[in-house]
């Protein structure tokens, strides 16, 4: 995982773990990352502990000391798919290398390729949940295959795994004290600190009996919430009856309150959904007649499952771990008994055995990149007829298949060949079709079965490299998204595309040959969102694209579009407006402020000279990002009337000052402005009420802080490192939240004195 996502996420990964300021300060010694040493620090603990938030957090924080970073997360779960070491191995180097594609082959080339082009870097490297010696053996085992000042950090619950020589240090995450679990508890039971004083009794008693797992205080609060008090007794009796050390018995209490459609979602996603897009799977969990919206509404409201910043659905190990017990126990004995098959090596057993049963109802197999020749026939599907999910990447399914893959509802077919060979395939229920990083072209020769699927709502045909045209939609009436990302070789789009009046979701991020649009694509009444990212050789916008009425995203980043002028009209009811790396672009319409209800607006390394006047009437403007824009010199005075900005990005612009009218932003919470050249900042910015975010690291020309800064109640992160600032202001001890000061390549030599007592409580200074 790249520093980018894990900075999104790190907001909501964290809010249930209690005290991370103090694991934070204790990691960051036993790290020490002024030591040009090669370190490796062990965190380990129970499952729900925090391990992984913990070396979330910590990676944020030091990574900036890093030139070349990897967290690679779930290392357990990777592993169990098949080359799935190759996988992470390949994950590793390419972070570390900066590079989309590593070509491995087999785990001791991984091996030797990390030692040769590791060795001279300074990198850091998160291995998330290791469980098994030879994960660490094969990624991360010896200092001298990184170079000086590298940083190893391992998570694991097996502590025997951190026994070796080459761990320098182990870090265990106490247990929340009484005080801690009680708070943890009420918030998520009753959005407070503390409980209604009729609730406090039996509060205290649940807390403590939940232990001091966060994770499980966090799920018991929350499925406790608005429960009368017969079920807060209930729960308690179980609690009781329930070891202190067994994590899993305590949450399978709030599993097993779900009815029965929630319990299915709840399997699938530790089964099969993890990291998928939430809008598809919904898709999927409709054609069941699951009642999605709400299931996942109530899983949400029970923190049996998260949402990530990019919709993606989120799940716990443990309890990720407990979806895939209670599926186990539904026959040990028996794989092909179980409603569900995930393990690879088990579900293909079951497969080529042919002893899988109409009690399976998903089944997942992958073979990676394809090399072997994996066959499957009607044989091996004969009995399972109740198979709604399938993924089998890579996998060549031949022969008459008789119908037995007619109650299907999501079919993942990776790498699927260009001779489609099944016989009697009818995907009536089909809803969701996966052909990603396949042979498919216009003419494929599955197309003609696939037309029996009019219930269809997602193709994914991302990656096939051989697709030049896109095959005829008129099949696809019900057709809500379409993802052709990465068609690298794709020219044409069909106009039957026109037709597609459910669609909501065109994805045609780096489809690198594609020169234009059909004109048809201004018919689609429902489409929200729009994806043309990196079509490099993309020049223009359609004419006609401000009849898009629904249109709430448009992306153009790294295309090359040279204008956004006011000849065309841009869709009055954008939400995001994402134009970064657009290097030809160099003008915007002076009538942008008629978007009224844009939310984002992102020109990172844009050409744009200068901002129009009108972006003042943005008023539900939560997001500016001006990184980059070498040819920005000013920002205008009207910038003072976002009233609803939050976060304004200016890293690296060449502005040389702020408009004092920036002091009317009373929502905004994150200013970045490093490498800015910013020589002073403007009294007016003490009354920015709500700023927990100043970052001016870089800032060179920058000598001295307004004395209003101390007005700032809510700055809770500061950054002046590699400034011009040769003394800590007077007025910086005034800021009472706050605990992160990042001074590092100053001229500052100490802190004053009243700072001392200051720091011990609760500053972090870098």
């Amino acid at each position: 995982m790249v520093l980018s996502e894990l900075k999104k996420t790190s907001l909501v990964i964290t809010d249930f773990l209690v005290g991370i300021q103090d694991h934070i300060k204790k990691m960051v010694k036993l790290l020490d990352v002024s030591s040009r040493e090669v370190r490796i620090v062990g965190i380990h603990g129970i499952g729900g502990i925090g391990k992984t938030t913990i070396a979330k957090a910590i990676y944020n924080e030091i990574s900036c000391h890093f030139e070349n970073c990897s967290f690679l997360e779930d290392v357990r779960e990777t592993c169990q798919q098949h080359k799935g070491l190759v996988q992470l191995q390949k994950q590793l180097i390419a972070n570390i290398l900066k590079r989309k594609d590593v070509d491995i082959t087999s785990v001791d080339e991984g091996v030797n390729m990390i030692k040769e082009r590791c060795c001279n870097k300074k990198v850091l490297i998160v291995l998330d949940d290791v469980d098994n010696l030879d994960q660490l053996r094969k990624l991360a085992h010896k200092r001298d295959w990184f170079g000086l000042g590298s940083r190893i950090i391992i998570t694991t619950r097996d502590k025997h795994i951190l026994n070796g020589p080459e761990v320098d240090e182990m870090y265990e995450p106490c247990e929340l004290d009484c005080s801690q679990s009680f708070k943890l508890f009420s918030m998520h039971a009753f959005r407070r600190d503390r409980p209604p004083a009729d609730y406090m009794d039996i509060s205290i008693d649940v807390a403590q009996t939940a232990g001091g797992i966060p994770l499980a205080v966090e799920v018991i609060g929350s499925y406790l919430s608005g429960k009368n008090k017969a079920v807060w007794e209930d729960t308690l009796k179980k609690l009781r009856k329930i070891p202190h050390d067994q994590v899993q018995k305590k949450l399978r209490i709030s599993y097993d309150g779900l009815d029965n459609e929630q319990k299915q979602i709840f399997l699938d996603i530790a089964c099969f959904f993890i990291g998928m897009s939430k809008r598809i799977a919904v898709y999927f969990w409709d054609a069941c007649g699951y009642f999605p919206q709400e299931g996942i509404d109530i899983l949400l409201l029970r923190s049996l499952v998260k949402i990530g910043v990019n919709d993606e659905l989120k799940m716990h190990s443990q309890l990720r771990d407990l979806g895939r017990e209670i599926v186990r126990r539904e026959n040990f004995q028996e794989p092909g008994e179980r409603s569900r098959l995930w393990f690879h090596d088990e579900a293909w057993d079951v497969l080529k055995t042919c002893t899988g049963t109409r009690k399976v109802e998903g089944l997942r197999v992958g073979f990676g990149n394809g090399s072997e020749k994996n066959i499957v026939t009607n044989e091996e599907f004969a009995e399972m007829s109740k198979l709604r999910f399938l993924q089998i990447d890579y996998v060549i399914i031949a022969g008459d298949l008789k119908h037995h893959l007619s109650k299907l509802r999501w079919l993942s077919w990776k790498g699927c060949p260009y001779n489609f060979t099944p016989t009697n395939f009818h995907p009536e229920k089909l809803v969701v079709l996966d052909l990603s990083r396949s042979k498919v072209t216009e003419d494929w020769e599955g197309w003609n079965q696939m037309k029996m699927a009019k219930k269809l709502k997602v193709i994914n045909l991302s990656g096939c490299y051989d697709l030049i045209k896109t095959p005829e939609f008129l099949p696809f009436p019900l057709l809500e998204e379409l993802i052709l990302e990465d068609c690298s070789n794709l020219v044409e789009i069909d106009t039957s595309i026109g037709y597609l009046k459910c669609l909501v979701f065109l994805n045609l991020k780096d489809c690198k040959s594609l020169v234009d649009l059909p004109i048809s694509i201004c018919g689609l009444n429902s489409l929200e969102s729009l994806i043309m990212s990196g079509c490099t050789k993309l020049s223009r916008l359609p004419a006609g694209l401000d009849s898009l009425k629904a249109l709430r995203e448009l992306q153009i980043d790294e295309t090359s579009i040279g204008q956004l002028s006011d000849s065309i009209a841009l869709p009055k009811n954008l939400e995001i407006l994402s134009a970064r790396n657009c290097g030809f672009l160099t003008v915007l319409p002076t009538l942008i402020g008629r978007l009224r209800f844009l939310t984002d607006l992102a020109l990172d390394k844009s050409q744009i000279v200068v901002l129009p006047d009108s972006i003042g009437s943005l008023l539900k403007l939560r997001r500016l990002s001006l990184r980059d824009c070498r040819s920005l010199r000013k920002i205008p005075d009207s910038i003072g009337q976002l009233e609803s900005l939050v976060e304004l990005n200016l890293i690296d612009a060449v502005i040389t000052e702020l408009p004092d009218s920036i002091g009317h932003l009373k929502s905004l919470i994150d200013v970045q402005l490093d490498g800015t050249q910013i020589i002073e900042l403007p009294e007016s910015v003490g009354l920015l009420v709500n700023l927990e975010k100043l970052s001016l690291s870089g800032c060179r020309s920058l000598r001295k802080i307004p004395d209003s800064i101390a007005r700032l109640g809510s700055l809770d992160d500061l950054n002046l490192s590699r400034t011009g600032i040769t003394e800590i202001p007077d007025a910086i001890g005034e800021l009472k939240s706050l605990t992160d000061l990042k001074l590092g390549g100053t001229q500052i030599i100490e802190l004053p004195d009243y700072w001392i007592a200051y720091d011990a409580a609760r500053l972090i200074i870098t």
